[in-house]
């Protein structure tokens, strides 16, 4: 089983729906609501299930206990199932007493009680409940996720025109750092199947034995933003489990001069042969709210069987993530909050509306936050974006 490569697999659905707009996500938050709401599953829909999650619902639910367990002492992780109103019954008591011990349950019967239970669990980083609660409500089960790091070794700042004079982001200035591994900062050039040669920059934040690595991938213009998130979560996974950057090419084996991505000079030195990656990129922040009933990514499926087998025929089923990321000079925060929702057909079935900034430009990028160190939470991927704006205030982040 490799949980990365799940997480990989179900990230690929998540970002296909919401498309190459500017947005963050967590397909891992996702994730382990689906792996804990999944089991209830039976015949087809459990098949469809286990092929969403990757692996069987079963095997995927332990996968989920282990990681809530063992936190990441970077990222903190939680997950809580309610009974709403309308499921004060012994058999929503005994849905409960099955889930796993890391699962908090109890009861809720406000709004308010949601919203204040995800801004405690992303140290205030999201402040409203993706999914809405009513009278007719019976279940909820949610995920949170958070990190709040500072990197290692701080960026620099640089005009913004060292991006070269086809750059389309609107900013004065922008991130600087040197290639240098020891201090945190790594970078490539990496030749891939699907992607082509891309470049690669990866910021690291570290905690005794274990760390989070962000790893920014940016491909030709004209590379579709699925393949270059699928390209960034398979390098951050390698890169996770504390392996180099894989399939790196030598400057000394591409050509001088301009590239879409890079620009190549050589220097004269006394004697031998050094590379030198300078590496720049925008600060950049994110928030998004994301539709998780769509087919594909199984939530939809995983609510309604659990409704029927709570009891309820015809369940009505919310499930949504709100996520938000910053990415600045000095560190990096994310948050995510994924929900689902049964309730009986009298409930209106609200669903939030989403507000999506369809900003296009010449060069957006993928950007993949990987936790890294020992335990279950090495190499697996936490958030993931497609950077299509920049924030002109390079101090975003933590």
């Amino acid at each position: 089983m490799n949980l990365a490569a799940a997480i990989a697999g179900y990230a690929r659905r998540l970002h296909g729906t919401v498309g190459p707009v500017h947005h963050v996500a967590s397909p891992l938050g996702a994730w382990l609501v689906l792996a804990l709401a999944a089991r209830t599953a039976t015949g087809p829909v459990r098949a469809d299930l286990d092929r969403i999650l990757g692996m069987d619902a079963d095997q995927a639910v332990d996968v989920a206990t282990d990681l809530l367990a063992d936190p990441h002492p970077l990222v903190s992780s939680a997950a809580s199932a309610w009974r709403g109103p309308a499921g004060r019954t012994d058999r929503v008591a005994a849905w409960l007493r099955g889930l796993p011990a890391p699962v908090a349950t109890g009861d809720v019967d406000s709004q308010e009680t949601l919203d204040r239970w995800a801004a405690e669990k992303t140290d205030g980083l999201i402040d409203r409940f993706p999914v809405t609660i009513d009278r007719a409500t019976m279940v909820v089960l949610a995920s949170a996720l958070a990190t709040r790091v500072t990197w290692r070794s701080a960026f620099e700042t640089a005009p913004a025109d060292r991006l070269g004079p086809h750059r389309s982001w609107r900013v004065p200035e922008v991130l600087w750092a040197e290639r240098d591994a020891g201090r945190g900062h790594d970078a490539a050039i990496v030749r891939t199947p699907d992607a082509g040669e891309v470049a690669v920059h990866a910021a690291d934040a570290e905690a005794e034995g274990a760390g989070l690595r962000v790893v920014s991938v940016a491909a030709a213009p004209q590379v579709p933003a699925n393949i270059v998130l699928d390209v960034a979560h398979r390098i951050a996974a390698i890169v996770g489990r504390g392996e180099p950057i894989p399939d790196t090419r030598s400057l000394f084996d591409l050509p001088l001069g301009e590239a879409p991505l890079w620009t190549l000079h050589e220097q004269p030195i006394q004697f031998g042969r050094q590379e030198k990656h300078e590496v720049y990129l925008p600060a950049w922040t994110a928030r998004s709210s994301h539709d998780l009933t769509p087919p594909e990514l199984g939530l939809g499926q995983a609510g309604h069987e659990l409704g029927v087998m709570l009891g309820e025929p015809r369940p009505a089923v919310q499930a949504r993530q709100v996520a938000m990321a910053r990415f600045g000079r000095r560190g990096f925060a994310a948050a995510a909050v994924s929900a689902v929702s049964v309730s009986r057909t009298a409930a209106t079935g609200r669903i939030g509306k989403r507000r999506v900034a369809r900003l296009r430009f010449a060069h957006p990028y993928a950007a993949v936050a990987v936790a890294t160190g020992p335990g279950p939470w090495a190499g697996v991927p936490v958030f993931s974006a497609w950077v299509a704006e920049a924030d002109a205030d390079v101090e975003a982040g933590i």
